[in-house]
This record gives structure tokens, C-alpha cells and sequence, in this order.
């Protein structure tokens, strides 16, 4: 099937018991879907989401999400999608 993704674990699990480690979503190309962090702006999420395929999405700590629409190496290959705000 096209487009079909695969789960990758990768050090998971310690002697504390406690999940040590990272786990990343990625699709068959070995691509990653799912990446984490504190980036703030599309700057620093293409810097640090190197390995993004089109269509992954960025969930900073800082409350923002962003997702890759295009793959031309530039900024504008991120949008964000959301941003912090009150409920």
C-alpha cells in the first residue's frame, strides 16, 4: 500500500523501569513524521526537522504546531498551524 508508515522505537526502556529514549513515526522512505522539541518559529523547526517528510507535523513545547507542505529547502516549506492561546 502507498504511503502506508511504520513505527521505529529506538532505545526504549531502562533499568529504572522508565522509558528511556525516542520513539519516531516514519513513513517508508524513511522519512519522519513526528517530531517534538521547543522550536518557536518555521526557522528553527526546518533546522532542527531535518529528516521531514512532506506532510509531518512539529509540536513545540511552546505550544505551537507546525506542518511541512512543501520540500524546496526553504522556510515557507512550514506553516504553523496553530499557535498558544487561551480556551
Amino acid at each position: 500500500m502507498a504511503n502506508e508508515s511504520s513505527v521505529l522505537v529506538i532505545g526504549v526502556g531502562g533499568t529504572d523501569k522508565k522509558a528511556n529514549g525516542v520513539a519516531a513515526l516514519v513513513n517508508d522512505a524513511g522519512l519522519q513524521l513526528l517530531f517534538t522539541g521547543a522550536c518557536t518559529t518555521r526557522d528553527t523547526v526546518r533546522a532542527e526537522a531535518t529528516n521531514a517528510a512532506i506532510g509531518a507535523i512539529y509540536a513545540s513545547s511552546a505550544g505551537k504546531i507546525y506542518q511541512k507542505v512543501a520540500d524546496a529547502g526553504a522556510t515557507a516549506d512550514w506553516v504553523k498551524v496553530t499557535a498558544t492561546a487561551a480556551d
